[in-house]
């Protein structure tokens, strides 16, 4: 019942789910009514071929799971996540699509930067880097009653553990780098980009 139970958060809570709404929350918060809608279906377009590819990659045995959790496999992951996000930012471009949006491609090239670099020693959830990541951007913007959906980040992490996709330091891995990616470009944002 606990294995089925830690499939269903790591299901709920997996990074392509998390990352959905973030497009409509930074251009409804800072563009003030560009479409958020729009720009959400328009991500999510790109974030439906990457789990295409992902889940073909897996039927042709690339990957050994959809969680991608060989270690050995991540730096083909991030290639391709990186490839994506390469003709989403080229989208963006042709489009004149806001800029919060290249900064938000902008950080997640970094975090996927950080990731591959990380990987070569430490398998880092990336479940917990995106879910750290996308709690702590939603806090920081709206500030308020939102911290409290911090208590999704231990049930992640349980999730991972028992499920034996990662360890604890694995996961406590993925929240370091979750939160210090999210301190690190709201800080450059608030200093050299007024949005």
């Amino acid at each position: 019942m606990l294995i089925f139970l830690a499939k269903i958060i790591s299901w709920v809570l997996n990074p392509l789910v998390v990352l959905l709404p973030v497009p409509y929350i930074l251009v409804a918060h800072f563009t003030k009514g560009r479409s958020p809608l729009l720009w959400m279906e328009f991500s999510f377009l790109f974030m439906l071929i990457a789990a295409f590819l992902i889940a073909l990659f897996v039927f042709k045995g690339y990957f050994s799971d959809l969680d991608v959790s060989k270690k050995e496999e991540r730096p083909l992951l991030f290639l391709l996540v990186g490839i994506i996000t390469v003709f989403y930012l080229l989208s963006l471009f042709i489009l004149s699509g806001p800029i919060v949006l290249y900064i938000a491609v902008l950080a997640i090239t970094v975090g996927l930067l950080i990731l591959y670099f990380v990987s070569h020693f430490l398998k880092a959830s990336i479940h917990v880097v995106v879910l750290s990541s996308f709690l702590l951007g939603v806090a920081l913007i709206y500030k308020g009653p939102t911290f409290f959906l911090f208590l999704l980040l231990p049930l992640v992490m349980w999730s991972r553990i028992k499920l034996k996709r990662h360890t604890l330091k694995e996961t406590i891995a993925g929240l370091i780098l979750g939160l210090t990616l999210t301190i690190a470009v709201s800080l450059v944002v608030k200093l050299f980009i007024k949005l």
